[in-house]
């Protein structure tokens, strides 16, 4: 599977569970994107460290969408 370059945010920095939350996608080059919602469990890659450790968390969000590139005005 390819990798795209993706740009985007969510419109709240957190969420309890069963809260909703909207993503704001821009990507360049690419149709579709594959949406997984994971857990970091570990984030250091430190060579000495137990590396980078992420699980699947099940959500309805998950799958394919479409994407494009969204255009932002600076200023």
């Amino acid at each position: 599977m390819a990798k795209i370059a993706l740009t985007g945010y969510t419109d709240k920095i957190s969420v309890a569970p069963g809260e909703s939350v909207d993503f704001k996608v821009s990507a360049d080059n690419a149709a579709t994107a594959h949406v997984e919602i994971v857990r970091i469990i570990h984030g250091d890659e430190h060579p000495d460290g137990p590396g980078y450790l992420e699980e699947t968390v099940a959500s309805n969000c998950a799958g394919d969408h479409p994407v494009r590139k969204q255009f932002v005005d600076v200023g």
